[in-house]
């Protein structure tokens, strides 16, 4: 597959935190159907903030996504590496049809 056939597939991710002893939380997501990252701080979405990231970035970040075999990972890995501070961690990837 080449390159540019694999930097057009559908690319979402998001990565949210919670929990702890401020009641901590933050999301951040990312979908290449609209190019735009979101962020928000209130488990709400009350404050949801939007930008939009260049053609560029998000190829970068697929790549690396790729390179390190990230959706191939056993999900026993990445418990076992996991910091415990009474938080809450989750990170969802999808590239086309595999999300991991």
């Amino acid at each position: 597959m080449s390159d540019n056939k694999a930097d057009d597939r559908h690319f979402t991710f998001e990565y949210a935190e919670s929990g702890g002893l401020s009641a901590r939380y933050l999301m951040i997501s990312f979908d290449s159907k609209t190019n735009t990252f979101t962020y928000s701080t209130d488990i709400s979405g009350s404050n949801l903030s939007y930008k939009p990231i260049s053609d560029s970035y998000k190829t970068r970040t697929k790549r690396y996504i790729a390179k390190n075999d990230f959706l191939s990972l056993k999900l026993i890995t990445l418990l076992k590496k996991r910091i415990i501070q009474s938080l809450l961690y989750s990170l969802v990837i999808a590239i086309d049809d595999k999300t991991h």
